[in-house]
């Protein structure tokens, strides 16, 4: 009788812990909706990432390649693997479409960063910030976002390029931290992904970074300079890897890097930019597996550019090679069948 008594107090104890912490989680829910119905949100007031879909996790060093149209998203699975790619799409283009490409992803095993571009606006984005420094969010990219948030293939969504870069496209720490809290309230809960460019120099030159801006901030920590040796690139390229991750330490330890790995030749930049050699990516991707931490390459085409990625098969196996405890690309057999030989011209 008493071990009855007992069994009966333990679960009305269980049933109000189950009540509260949902009363706690419906109240929180409110709070946030409230405040992200003027846009006007107070650090940390966001939705943390809660997967619903049991999304596998990337390796600590996964890797994938960026501006890629999804005609070329075959051959860079054959002949790069990876497990991440960004989906580039405009304001206007069709669900139906968008849908298509998430699921051509999933097919190939991709997680996508999912990336809409908008030329009419500073940010480049369908949020921009009016004149009294708030976030205007059309509903037609709340639709477009929710439309899509729930897809498999769903990685994260591109909130910002190089937002503390200055000039009229400059988003300040909370102003980001208030676009990072409606992005997750408009999505579920997905990942935020920005461009940020640097931790360490923004640190230096004073900007109060801390978490709550994005769950995946990337950086540009290689230059490869077409007047430098290729010591003093990978000097360079390895001490801002390791500056960055010392910030992140200390000032946003609950953000992750992702460090863009440059692949792109141009003389059209304030100093001459080539192609990494092959070494030079061997070495700072190994470097990176070292350290557990992902990599981007960027870019696999990009018209702006005299020669990228698309152009250098000499470095693809450097890429596909990954971290030594990732899996191979050659055990994916469904990727190999959609392998697309014959390339898609472009201007």
């Amino acid at each position: 009788m008493r071990q009855s008594s007992k069994h009966a107090a333990g679960v009305f104890a269980g049933i109000v812990l189950v009540v509260v912490l949902f009363l706690l989680v419906v109240s929180e829910g409110s709070t946030i909706e409230t405040l992200a119905a003027d846009a006007t949100l107070t650090p940390w007031a966001y939705l943390p990432f809660i997967s619903r879909r049991g999304l596998p996790v990337p390796h600590p060093s996964w890797y994938g390649v960026v501006r890629a149209p999804v005609a070329d998203w075959p051959i860079i699975r054959q002949n790069l693997g990876g497990t991440v790619i960004d989906l580039m799409v405009g304001p206007h283009t069709l669900l139906s479409d968008i849908v298509a490409s998430l699921d051509n992803a999933q097919a190939l095993g991709y997680q996508v960063i999912f990336h809409i571009y908008d030329g009419d606006t500073d940010t480049n984005k369908p949020w921009y910030l009016d004149g009294s420094g708030q976030w205007v969010f059309p509903q037609s990219a709340i639709d477009m976002l929710q439309g899509v948030s729930d897809h498999p293939a769903m990685f994260a969504v591109y909130a910002l390029h190089e937002p503390l870069d200055g000039g009229v496209t400059y988003v300040g720490v909370e102003q980001q931290q208030a676009l990072y809290s409606l992005l997750k309230l408009h999505t579920g809960g997905l990942p935020v992904y920005t461009d940020i460019g640097s931790l360490s120099a923004f640190e230096d030159r004073g900007e109060p970074l801390t978490d709550g801006m994005c769950d995946y901030c990337a950086t540009f920590p290689s230059h490869f300079r077409s007047d430098w040796t290729s010591e003093e690139c990978l000097a360079e390229t390895l001490s801002r890897i390791d500056a960055d991750l010392d910030t992140r330490q200390r000032l946003m330890p609950g953000t992750q890097v992702v460090f863009l790995i440059n692949t792109y030749a141009t003389t059209d930049y304030v100093v001459p930019m080539r192609l990494p050699t092959s070494y030079e990516l061997d070495v700072v991707r190994d470097r990176l597996c070292d350290l557990d931490q992902p990599m981007l390459y960027y870019p696999w085409h990009q018209s702006l550019y005299d020669a990228t990625l698309e152009d250098a098969p000499e470095l693809w196996p450097v890429i596909a090679t990954g971290c030594n405890d990732q899996p191979s690309i050659r055990i994916s057999k469904v990727a190999s069948r959609w392998m697309a030989w014959r390339r898609v011209p472009r201007d």
